[in-house]
């Protein structure tokens, strides 16, 4: 998905919504299986698929905002998106990290 993003081979509404439906559904089912349970959420391998998630919603609230604050400039609200991401995950990741939330 993230390579097709960056080839723009297909729009992004498409990509956003398929990808976003089929990490949703593909996690959520996966935690149902009673071996697996909580680990897609805990490994650290799973953290790239989330993370190509996680940057889809940045992207997505990024175009929301800009359609709603049409006057203002777009570098602006994309600016204000990235840095509030940042400010936010960050903190949350490394409390994670060092609560030994993550493993193999």
């Amino acid at each position: 998905a993230f390579a097709l993003f960056l080839l723009r081979k297909l729009p992004f509404e498409h990509l956003y919504y398929s990808y976003t439906s089929f990490y949703v559904v593909g996690t959520c089912l996966a935690m149902q299986v009673p071996v697996v349970g909580w680990m897609p959420l805990r490994s650290l391998e799973q953290l790239g698929p989330f993370g190509v998630f996680a940057g889809f919603q940045g992207l997505q609230l990024m175009r929301v905002m800009e359609r709603k604050f049409s006057k203002v400039n777009k570098w602006k609200v994309r600016g204000l998106v990235v840095l509030s991401g940042i400010a936010v995950a960050f903190p949350v990741i490394f409390w994670l990290y060092t609560q030994g939330y993550f493993g193999p």
